[in-house]
């Protein structure tokens, strides 16, 4: 008679770049109130949605609110690490991995008082790794 015992699952091996090599798209805003050239957000309420979704396989990925827009600098040499941060803002989660073809939902939530000399907006940096990501631009009303 077979054993009705479950067997012990031996816990996931940590995903590494070799086996995550996908990228990662912005296939929706919530809510999507742009005008091409970022998205209007009030910044003392901050609820945002992004869809994430993953092509060309599993993708690794990391996310951080900055305050400087990193379009055109390659990933590997901008660690989102020593980027300055957009205070008050958090984004959850802020990284993962996706599988092919599958979403994940980060969320962008808080506030942000803008600089009274820099720019009424911040970025929600999503490095994958690949160098032609843009960092998604979010101004405030």
């Amino acid at each position: 008679m077979p054993s009705s015992t479950p067997k012990p699952t031996k816990p996931s091996p940590p995903v590494t770049e070799d086996d995550a090599p996908g990228a990662i798209t912005v296939v929706r805003v919530t809510p999507n109130d742009s005008d091409g050239k970022g998205f209007y957000v009030s910044c003392k309420d901050i609820k945002v949605d992004l869809t994430l979704k993953a092509f060309d396989g599993r993708a690794r990925w990391q996310a951080r609110a900055v305050t400087v827009n990193l379009e055109g600098i390659a990933p590997r040499t901008r660690p989102l690490a020593g980027v300055p941060l957009a205070r008050g803002v958090v984004l959850e989660p802020s990284s993962g991995v996706v599988g092919t073809g599958q979403t994940r939902t980060l969320r962008i939530r808080g506030t942000y008082t803008p600089p009274p000399d820099g720019p009424r907006a911040f970025w929600a940096a999503i490095d994958d790794g690949y160098p032609s990501r843009s960092p998604l631009k979010l101004i405030c009303r």
